[in-house]
């Protein structure tokens, strides 16, 4: 059975999972996926570690523009973006991305955000690729 919602300020009714569009004043926008994580410390805190890079996985339907920006210690490094076409039919569209990058800090956090709208993107998991120098006592 489909879900319905009503704006508040207005006479519309929409249903909701259809298309990737956004009710606006002036017409419709894209929908845009714009996350960002919560901090992952690999070592524990006040450990140290060289941080290799995050690896992102999505699941798309009809290919993905994305970019991805570490942040190492709270200050964002430069954004790598990914694109793919539609999977091959039949595929479950899960697809994985890394943001190679080399930097020695404590904690890491990423920045995951679509760059145009596609199709369906699910944002599946965000992992780190560390290595330890210092393990936190």
């Amino acid at each position: 059975m489909p879900m319905f919602i009503g704006e508040s300020a207005g006479a519309r009714v929409i249903q909701v999972g259809l298309g990737l569009a956004d009710v606006t004043a002036s017409g419709t926008a894209p929908v845009l996926v714009d996350i960002t994580t919560h901090d992952i410390y690999p070592a524990g805190p006040g450990a140290s570690v060289v941080f290799a890079g995050l690896v992102v996985t999505l699941r798309h339907t009809g290919g993905y523009h994305v970019g991805v920006t570490p942040i190492v210690d709270g200050v964002s490094l430069t954004e790598q973006t990914f694109t793919a076409a539609p999977p091959v039919a039949g595929s479950d569209g899960v697809a994985v991305v890394r943001a190679a990058f080399r930097q020695r800090g404590i904690r890491v956090a990423a920045r995951v955000r679509q760059t145009a709208a596609d199709a369906d993107l699910e944002l599946v998991d965000v992992a780190e690729q560390a290595y330890v120098i210092r393990q936190a006592p």
